[in-house]
């Protein structure tokens, strides 16, 4: 009996082993090195001073100022856009879901 029982629970975790999914591969998402032709010079006050070739290479380098300063912000604001704070806040963050999807802001 035991041995029917030990050979469930192995047979049971080479399946869910092998249909579990995996980490995906975020690699594609990184910019890679040097693609941005900008430059971030901070002040005695610490405020960026973002210098791109274009608009694009400014945005990023804006962006990336940003997240230096206050990624956290960043990341709620994120999840709050997105209604998917009660994911990090649980209840209390219910209304701010509820309301995001009833509006479907993300269809607009």
């Amino acid at each position: 009996m035991i041995f029917v029982l030990f050979l469930l629970i192995l047979i049971g975790g080479v399946l869910l082993y092998a249909f579990w999914p995996t980490t995906p591969n975020l690699a594609h998402l990184a910019a890679p090195a040097g693609s941005h032709d900008v430059r971030i010079l901070r002040d005695e006050w610490g405020v960026p001073h973002v210098f791109g070739r274009t608009d694009a290479d400014a945005a990023f380098g804006l962006a990336y100022a940003h997240a230096e300063d206050d990624f956290l912000t960043i990341q709620q604001i994120l999840a709050a856009s997105r209604g998917q704070l009660g994911r990090y806040y649980g209840v209390d963050a219910a209304p701010n879901d509820y309301m995001v999807q009833l509006l479907r802001l993300w269809e607009v």
